[in-house]
């Protein structure tokens, strides 16, 4: 498919570069494309931007397991999906060096810069994770799984920044491998933390 095959080529290249860099010419000649068809399926730059966005990073988050027991269960689902999502990426991005990890946050900023309403959409994104953690929480306090003494906002936030760290994880020691690790090893002592 054409289209794709476009955001593809495109999503390197921001990956790559910084989004004032590349520009219409570069993807056509990254392509092997005329501008005219490419501009026959995106209407502009600003349009592929938002299009590689939309399929790489809003379409391409974990999604949280909607199924468990309690608590354990779910921070042992949450572990393997973020094992199979690191796995699933680092397959995507197979011909960047590991220690190009810093070029994924470069993108990242890119994003919020020029993709209209996308600092919005992380806000929100983040408040509805915030907010699941907290509920998640208490309901395993009312169910006696955990200690009922904790700040509930307080422990969600905790595993939030396990989960954003991971990215700082990458960047810190170019490995893909320990940032999992040490993803898995907080999210465990966190939760043990909160044992009775």
């Amino acid at each position: 498919d054409t289209k794709e095959f476009i955001i593809k080529t495109a999503y390197y290249m921001f990956l790559r570069n910084n989004y004032e860099a590349v520009t219409m010419s570069k993807i056509s000649s990254a392509t092997n494309l005329t501008k005219g068809a490419i501009y026959h399926h995106f209407t502009s730059k600003e349009e592929l931007f938002k299009a590689v966005v939309d399929k790489y990073i809003l379409e391409n988050k974990v999604k949280r397991p909607n199924r468990h027991e309690n608590l354990r269960e779910f921070i042992e689902q949450s572990i393997q999906q973020m094992q199979d999502k690191v796995s699933e990426d680092s397959t995507q991005v197979k011909d960047l060096k590991r220690t190009e990890f810093i070029h994924y946050l470069s993108f990242i900023v890119d994003t919020i810069q020029y993709y209209p309403g996308f600092k919005n959409i992380g806000q929100k994104f983040y408040k509805e994770g915030l907010k699941f953690w907290k509920i998640l929480l208490e309901d395993a306090m009312r169910k006696g799984e955990i200690r009922n003494d904790i700040d509930t906002e307080a422990i969600a936030m905790n595993f939030l920044s396990i989960n954003f760290g991971i990215g700082s994880n990458m960047i810190l020691t170019n490995s893909v491998e320990y940032a999992f690790d040490m993803y898995k090893r907080q999210m465990e002592e966190q939760y043990k933390l909160l044992l009775i």
